[in-house]
């Protein structure tokens, strides 16, 4: 019962990926329990993440000044996570940084 009233809850896949990040059930999410899990769940062939990107930054901090993601701030980066992992692969394709990836 509990389960499907998550589901019919018009942010249910926001609210089921925020209880698959907070692995200690804290209601918050720390930067390093976000690096596992997408570690964890991004394939050995796919194009590494940049954890030290500014975008993360964003909603987690720095290194000196890190702070834990409510579910709120965690909803907004899940939005932006497409768009951030887009950007890094460009990045990655044109590491000259000509504005031009090659057929290739």
């Amino acid at each position: 019962i509990v389960f499907e009233n998550l589901l019919s809850r018009p942010d249910a896949e926001y609210e089921i990926a925020f209880r698959l990040f907070d692995t200690t059930g804290s209601g918050t999410i720390t930067r390093e329990q976000f690096q596992q899990i997408l570690s964890a769940n991004i394939g050995q062939d796919a194009i590494p993440f940049d954890f030290e990107c500014e975008w993360l930054k964003l909603y987690t901090g720095g290194k000196n000044a890190a702070h834990e993601m409510p579910y709120k701030e965690f909803t907004q980066l899940l939005k932006g996570l497409q768009a951030e992992r887009l950007r890094q692969a460009f990045r990655y394709y044109d590491p000259e940084a000509s504005g031009y990836i090659a057929p290739a």
